[in-house]
């Protein structure tokens, strides 16, 4: 059975929402995320338990088709769900023309829109038709009283389609419509933010946005035990799986799936790393692993039509290696610095690389180890031999194995110091907050005794003083605030950053309170997040 509760928060929210409809509070939704972090699983869960009559959830995955195609399957999807809500036990035969004739008695204005769009099709008339179409869910909701409930999948896709001003007409609708919600889903971030940003920015009618990230680092540990379950592992493995897919729910779930298939087989004398080895060299070397031909695919797809692909696969290559700013890239590749950005911007509106400052890198972190590790090295390869390629796959798991454990061995402050020793003057985003990573001539512990905060460290550039201090477990209260806002001002120096970060929540007055302090609350994956663009072990529970 799978475990659906690292989403719960997500389910209550859409659930609200939904419910709302019948209230006379209509709020669209637009969820976006990375493919297989479950968007889509999600909607279809709720919609599938969803026991109310007066709700009639029309669900269509956008793709590539003619709009007759996508009409005519609008159309058949909209009579299939009013049939069902009214006798979920009956068998429907899943034919228009069945459906129109056996919905004709019961809604016959909504079937004779119905059948106006039908005969409209052959005029070709897309951008009447596609308006004509949404009307279809008013004439539904005057003959029946039910809402409906449309959800989008791959909603960007929707403009492939030859209708002219598509979201604008849209949007007009929209606005009109109280008894429809939409909910919009799409794997294509930066396009359909684009789209929600200047297309359907509306007075009424916005779109509520929920961005589906990784998972956190409780809920990544309780997925990891939940699917291993009643078998246990190391904790150190643990968190190696965790650190390894960044959260990623879909990467956990296969790893963690496959690794308890192992398990389960083997005997138990074999050290347990030596599993996740096996592993992810079945996922990632294999030439069937399904995370080789899931990478292979999105490459291709990368390349495909693009005259300067030849100069896209180094790019990706150097990024994954480690050169994330730009002065390293054009050293590297010797072109000028306008033809690398225009194609990092290329790559960023494919959602294959993210910017943050100063810093360009590789959205997907099993992508990107795949392409240094096995990518790389199969193309520089002069042994094409398996038995020598897998060697060197392994020996660099074991490797990242070894040096993970080596640094969860060190202490927070340890960890902090390291980092801070890499900031170059790089500028940064952090929770909205533009900040620079000074280059610092002094770091230290702080020793913050008698304190309810557990590490603390000070940092001193030429015009700059960092105060970081962590707390480890608990949420932050107003009391860690005064302890700490207590200690910077011990430092005279006015230009400081202090920043305050949790591992577990802060508290809604401590908030203000830190805000009130100048004091920057992060969580541990702001934390993190420095980590990663510095190709670092991130910090875990």
């Amino acid at each position: 059975m799978e475990d659906w509760s690292y989403q719960e928060d997500f389910k209550q929210i859409l659930i609200k929402r939904i419910l709302g409809l019948k209230e006379g509070y209509r709020q669209n939704l637009a969820l976006l995320g990375d493919e297989s972090v479950g968007k889509t699983a999600l909607v279809c869960r709720i919609i599938s338990e969803l026991d109310d009559k007066q709700i009639i959830p029309i669900f269509i995955r956008a793709r590539k088709e003619s709009c007759e195609s996508f009409i005519l399957r609008f159309c058949g999807t909209l009579l299939y769900a009013f049939l069902k809500s009214r006798s979920p036990e009956t068998e429907l035969n899943q034919d228009i023309n069945y459906l129109i004739r056996s919905a004709e008695n019961i809604i016959p204005k909504t079937i004779s829109g119905i059948k106006t769009i039908q005969k409209n099709l052959e005029k070709r008339k897309y951008d009447e038709l596609f308006i004509e179409l949404l009307s279809i869910l008013d004439l539904l909701f005057e003959e029946s009283a039910k809402f409906t409930l449309v959800i989008f999948d791959e909603f960007h896709l929707l403009e492939k389609m030859p209708v002219k001003n598509l979201y604008r007409e849209w949007a007009k609708k929209i606005i009109l419509q109280k008894n429809t919600m939409y909910i919009l889903i799409s794997s294509a971030k930066f396009k359909s933010n684009q789209i929600l940003l200047e297309k359907l920015s509306l007075l009424f009618g916005n779109f509520e946005k929920i961005e589906f990230n990784y998972l956190d680092l409780k809920k990544s540990e309780c997925l990891i035990k939940e699917i291993l379950s009643p078998l246990t592992i190391e904790k150190s493995n643990i968190d190696f799986i965790i650190n390894f897919t960044c959260g990623h729910p879909f990467y956990i779930h296969l790893i963690a799936s496959k690794l308890k298939d192992h398990l389960k087989i083997e005997n138990a004398n074999k050290n347990q790393s030596e599993y996740i080895v096996e592993v992810l060299g079945k996922l990632l070397f294999d030439k069937w692993g399904i995370l080789n031909q899931k990478f292979i695919s999105l490459l291709n797809n990368t390349i495909d039509n693009d005259k300067h692909s030849y100069d896209i696969i180094p790019l990706l290559l150097a990024l994954s290696e480690g050169n994330t700013r730009i002065k390293e890239l054009m050293q590297i590749s010797h072109q000028p610095r306008k033809d690398i950005n225009s194609k990092l911007q290329k790559l960023i509106e494919k959602d294959i690389v993210i910017r943050n400052g100063d810093f360009f890198k590789i959205s997907d972190p099993m992508f990107l180890f795949w392409l240094r590790f096995i990518y790389q090295e199969r193309l520089k390869s002069f042994d094409f031999s398996r038995n020598t390629q897998i060697k060197f796959f392994e020996g660099k798991i074991r490797q990242m194995l070894k040096e993970f454990i080596l640094n969860s061995q060190k202490t927070i402050t340890e960890r902090l110091t390291d980092l801070f020793s890499l900031f170059n003057d790089e500028a940064i985003q952090i929770e909205k907050s533009k900040i620079r990573l000074s280059r610092f001539r002094e770091i230290k512990p702080l020793n913050l005794e008698g304190r309810s905060l557990n590490f603390a460290i000070i940092a001193r550039s030429s015009d700059f003083l960092w105060i970081v201090a962590i707390k480890t477990s608990g949420a932050i209260e107003e009391k860690d605030v005064l302890d700490f806002s207590q200690e910077c001002k011990k430092y005279k120096t006015r230009s400081q950053h202090r920043i305050l970060v949790t591992f577990d929540d802060i508290d809604t007055n401590a908030r203000l309170l830190a805000k009130e302090q100048k004091i920057l609350t992060w969580n541990v994956a702001s934390l993190n997040s420095i980590l990663d663009l510095y190709n670092k072990p991130r910090l875990l529970l």
